[in-house]
């Protein structure tokens, strides 16, 4: 693979220098409550005095391949991310995207477990969070709302465990609200299979 010249970056002279300075962004807001603008960075401040000097990439949202640029980069996005010369879907994305093909449903994994579902509860195990950086809420809500009508029966989810890195570890008025998603989706579909195969 051969990365073709930038349109609007001139090539540099002599050797570039790629720092990842983990923690380390970029904010309009230019004040007190902005740690990057008020910590002393004597090495950062003589790279930004001179002109194409050093510049900034964008590290969060679907510029590195995340749903939506309200989601936030991490080091996952960044392993995958970096260096390699054009937007490579993140996981969650390619999530996203088997949901909305409804490809997941087609998936060897998915039809490895289907033939069970008829007389066995589904457990749906994992972290629950609107965080978006280690668990996406929405996508365990739409797998239940968007899974093929009637092929799983679902109860109303019993434990959650939050992401303690990006959501409070106690039970919050979100996670609530987020519970009673997953408990309503679990309640509409449970309706519907009783409507359909009435005892």
């Amino acid at each position: 693979m051969k990365l073709a010249p930038h349109p609007t970056i001139p090539l540099a002279e002599g050797p570039v220098l790629v720092c990842i300075l983990d923690g380390f962004g970029e904010n309009e807001f230019k004040d007190q409550y902005n740690a990057v603008h008020t910590a002393a960075t004597p090495n950062v401040d003589k790279l930004r005095a001179v002109a194409e000097r050093s510049r900034t990439v964008k590290a969060h949202g679907t510029a590195v391949g995340l749903p939506s640029d309200a989601d936030m980069g991490n080091s996952e996005v960044g392993h995958n991310a970096l260096g390699a010369g054009q937007v490579v879907d993140q996981g969650a994305r390619l999530v996203d995207i088997a949901l909305e093909t409804g490809s997941m449903f087609n998936g060897d994994g998915w039809k490895y477990i289907q033939p069970a579902f008829a007389e066995h509860t589904v457990h749906f195990i994992g972290l629950l969070s609107d965080g978006g950086v280690h668990s996406r809420a929405d996508q365990l809500i739409g797998t239940l709302k968007v899974s093929p009508p009637l092929a799983v029966s679902v109860t109303d989810p019993e434990y959650a465990a939050p992401e303690q890195r990006e959501a409070h570890p106690q039970p919050s008025a979100g996670s609530v609200k987020l519970s009673a998603r997953c408990a309503g989706c679990c309640a509409t579909r449970s309706e519907a299979r009783a409507r359909a195969h009435p005892h």
